[in-house]
């Protein structure tokens, strides 16, 4: 209970903090993200995880043409190689038809934008273009702004796009006026930025701008996010020369034998949206991930972020967005590695430990996830090692599951064997997985997938600035 008490204080004295300095009768209501066959998750999911814990607001997920799932992974006209070997499916809120007015408008990228080469796509393309006047900000990330590009309606206007992809991005927008080095532009009321991660340091970056410093902030606390402030850090223009002549993406390093190929993420009622979909981005460009598995209880759609008992407080997150599982409990299939993700709250689920107890015996590696830590915990397995859960949390889950070395200060932990791993909450799997990449492929094959997502860890497991934040000990 004491545990319980001191969280709570905290997030009121952060919340009180926070509202005395904002007026929200101005601020943007409605946020629409525009989804494409082939888009990139962590281009919709790492805004989304910040949209997602804004107050008085709602977010619509709109597809071109039907309410059918729209699927992360596409092989269309123009390409012909697969980019991603697996994908996951989300379901729309609207086509773009029925979309109600929206006050900001998120155009995302992924491998599906490059069919717009093709004549394709045009339907979202006038979307944009008619909806734009009325807009109060337009958004773009990675390959997303192609599609703007081609809209015209940034014609005239500074912006940015993916360095991976810089010819393909600058190529549908001539008269658009091209920053090759940023991590994201802003010109007037249009946002732009490079490539996948680099977008979630834009909506940092936006909400400071529009909500003010404490409420982006007080959010990226939650998230355990460290974001990159300054839009003029850009490592990936340098690394394809994208203010001359470019160059060529990096070849993909070897692969030994031993590396796991079979990656599995159990989801379940309220799991963080940060979390899985960081995660998964990374194992989507993985070269070594042959297949990528998400489990449920049921194959019912499962809804992130909120559920019985998640944490009602500001700054958490006040919806979530349903995503469809492929496998149950019972039908999964055999895996390398198996991830479990946290919620914002402590997760308690017998059924799911035992899964977990179950499958370890024949893992490579099984890695938590925020509060995902106390699954583990419940199911035994982390009993006697150590291991790190969601600063928030810390001090409840160490409380409840004294089994457990828990180490308040770390970004993420590794048993002694290296089979065991542990991350923070939220946002520290994108840095846990990379090291874990480095472990388990190579240290260049890890800084290969995250030149892909135009990501830069944070490598030092001990730096951890949310364990003071959240009182954790």
């Amino acid at each position: 209970m004491a545990a319980m008490a001191s969280f709570l204080l905290r997030v009121i004295i952060l919340f009180s903090a926070v509202t005395s300095c904002i007026s929200t009768s101005s601020l943007p209501k409605t946020y629409g993200i525009l989804l494409i066959p082939g888009f990139d998750v962590l281009d919709v999911f790492g805004p989304l995880s910040y949209i997602n814990s804004l107050p008085d607001t709602t977010v619509h997920l709109i597809a071109e043409s039907s309410l059918d799932p729209v699927y992360s992974h596409t092989l269309n006209a123009t390409m012909s190689t697969i980019i991603y070997k697996n994908g996951q499916l989300v379901i729309p809120t609207h086509t773009i038809d029925t979309a109600p007015p929206l006050d900001v408008l998120i155009v995302v990228g992924g491998a599906g934008s490059r069919a717009i080469l093709a004549g394709l796509l045009q339907p979202s393309v006038a979307f944009i273009r008619d909806r734009y006047p009325t807009l109060k900000y337009l958004l773009s990330i990675c390959t997303g702004n192609a599609l703007t590009a081609t809209s015209g309606v940034i014609d005239g206007r500074l912006s940015t796009g993916n360095k991976r992809a810089w010819a393909f991005v600058t190529g549908q927008g001539p008269n658009v006026n091209w920053v090759p080095k940023a991590r994201w532009v802003v010109d007037g009321n249009i946002w732009s930025s490079s490539g996948v991660e680099s977008g979630t340091d834009m909506i940092y970056s936006f909400i400071k701008h529009v909500y003010t410093k404490p409420v982006a902030q007080s959010i990226a606390n939650v998230l355990e996010h460290m974001p990159h402030t300054d839009p003029s850090f850009d490592p990936f223009a340098d690394l394809y020369n994208t203010s001359g002549t470019l160059i060529p993406p990096p070849p993909t390093p070897p692969i030994p034998a031993s590396a796991p190929s079979k990656f599995g993420v159990l989801i379940y009622p309220g799991f963080s949206t940060m979390e899985v979909w960081s995660v998964l981005d990374f194992i989507n460009l993985a070269a070594i991930t042959k297949n990528v598995s998400l489990i449920a209880a049921d194959l019912n759609p499962v809804v992130a972020d909120i559920a019985p008992g998640s944490i009602s407080l500001p700054f958490f997150p006040k919806r979530g967005q349903p995503t469809i599982p492929r496998f149950t409990l019972e039908n999964a299939p055999e895996l390398d590695v198996l991830l479990v993700p946290g919620a914002p709250r402590i997760p308690r689920d017998p059924k799911l430990a035992a899964y977990i107890a179950s499958k370890y015996p024949n893992l490579q590696y099984l890695i938590s996830m925020g509060t995902g830590a106390a699954l583990v915990a419940q199911s035994g397995v982390s009993n006697g090692h150590e291991a790190t859960t969601a600063k928030p949390f810390f001090n409840q889950v160490k409380q409840k599951y004294k089994g457990v070395s828990w180490k308040a200060k770390a970004r993420w932990t590794v048993s002694d064997d290296g089979k065991l791993w542990s991350s923070s909450g939220g946002a520290a799997i994108m840095d846990t997985f990379y090291a874990f990449l480095g472990h388990a492929w190579s240290p260049e094959g890890a800084n290969h997938t995250s030149i892909n997502l135009e990501y830069v860890p944070n490598t030092d497991p001990s730096v951890d600035p949310f364990a003071d934040t959240w009182g954790a000990r």
